[in-house]
Order: C-alpha cells, then sequence, then structure tokens
C-alpha cells in the first residue's frame, strides 16, 4: 500500500487531515499516560467563548501550536507518484507565514501522504517545520529540491524536542494568552482558496494549541 493514491488526482481535505492528526496525537499521549489539553482556537469559538476559559492551560504544561496545512500537487507531474511530487502551499490567508515566522512556538504540521487508508498512522507521516529567518522568500516549498523543508522534524523528534523544553511555552501568564488571541486573529482575517483540484474554499484556518504536561 502506498502513501500516495496514484490512481487519482484527489487529495483529502485540510480539515480531514486535522481530525486525523488531532486523533492521533490524543492517541500517543493517552498510550503513554501523558495528560495534556488541546484547544482549537478559531474566531467563532473567540466570539462564543471566554478566552481566558477556551485556554485556560495547566501552569505545568508545555504548550505549542500546531498549523496544519494539507499537500497539494506538484505542477511539475501529470500525476501523484510518489512523496516526493507533493508540495505545500503556505500563501494563504495572506500574513500567515509572517506571523508564524515570527512566533517560534509555532509550527507547521505537513502531512506527506494522500491514501486515506493511513488516517490512522497519520502522525508517522506528518512533518513539523517553521521557517527561520533564513528561510527562501517562497511560500510554496517541497519536501526535496529547491525551497525543501529538510530541517523539518517527525513527530518524535518533535516531541522529544518539547519534552526537552527546546520547544513551547509555559501558558502561564496572560502576556502569552493574549499573543496567541493576536495571532489568531490575523491568521484568520482571509479566507483559504485550495488548489490543484476543483477545490472546496474552506472558510477558516484553525490554529491547535497543544498543552502536555512534562513527563
Amino acid at each position: 500500500m502506498d502513501l500516495i493514491n496514484s490512481s487519482s488526482k484527489l487529495i483529502p481535505l485540510e480539515r480531514e487531515y486535522e481530525g486525523w492528526i488531532i486523533s492521533n496525537i490524543e492517541n500517543y499521549f493517552e498510550t503513554l499516560g501523558i495528560s495534556y489539553e488541546i484547544r482549537a482556537l478559531s474566531p467563532n469559538e473567540e466570539n462564543n467563548y471566554p478566552a481566558d476559559e477556551l485556554l485556560q492551560f495547566p501552569e505545568s504544561f508545555k504548550v505549542f501550536g500546531l498549523q496544519m496545512k494539507r499537500p497539494s500537487l506538484n505542477a511539475k507531474n501529470k500525476s501523484l507518484k510518489q512523496w516526493t511530487d507533493l508540495k505545500w502551499k503556505l500563501s494563504n490567508p495572506p500574513h500567515q507565514y509572517q506571523k508564524i515566522l515570527d512566533n517560534n512556538c509555532i509550527y507547521y504540521c505537513l502531512p506527506a501522504f494522500t491514501n486515506r487508508a493511513f488516517r490512522k498512522q497519520s502522525l508517522s507521516h506528518c512533518y513539523f517545520w517553521r521557517p527561520h529567518k533564513t528561510t527562501p522568500k517562497s511560500h510554496t516549498f517541497y519536501l526535496k529540491g529547491k525551497n525543501d523543508i529538510s530541517d523539518s522534524m517527525k513527530w518524535r523528534t518533535f516531541i522529544n524536542e518539547v519534552f526537552k523544553c527546546k520547544i513551547g511555552v509555559k501558558f502561564d501568564n496572560q502576556k502569552i494568552l493574549s499573543r496567541y488571541l493576536k495571532i489568531n486573529s490575523v491568521l484568520n482575517r482571509e479566507s483559504r482558496v485550495g488548489d490543484n483540484q476543483s477545490e472546496i474554499e474552506e472558510e477558516n484556518t484553525t490554529l491547535y494549541l497543544v498543552g502536555v504536561e512534562l513527563p
């Protein structure tokens, strides 16, 4: 069974990837008996819930942000054949890329599969990556070649960096809370537009905040 569904150019929607990956993260922590909390921060929820209540984490938790982006087809290829044919466009909504660049607590979560049969193992097939000041000023990135994400991490390395306190922040003051709210307000200012298939425009982009108790 291949990670890439070569018989079809159709790629799962971003909300599908989000559901699969968050479910995998929950299963990971629950299997290890590690306390965690996950918050999906979107404009609608900000309007309906008090922010302090929605985003309350225990002071002992380390918190990091995940911005998920669905892959798309490399236009140079007529069909998807392997994972190197994938790319991720990070240009929509406008200003999101720069805000993530400016906030080192947020990482892109980039799934590198299109075959839905791998949904229960989705976490093992994602790359965790964030741009740096020296990253080429392109909003389209690849696994290999020009504008690649060669400095990305797989989940095991990424979560170990969290446990070592090299990634994330302690969510114990209002300054951090306000920063996340401000970031998400900008991230959701404009809607995303998909590419490379008869896409459905997805209205909002969700920033996930993951809080985990350090073992």
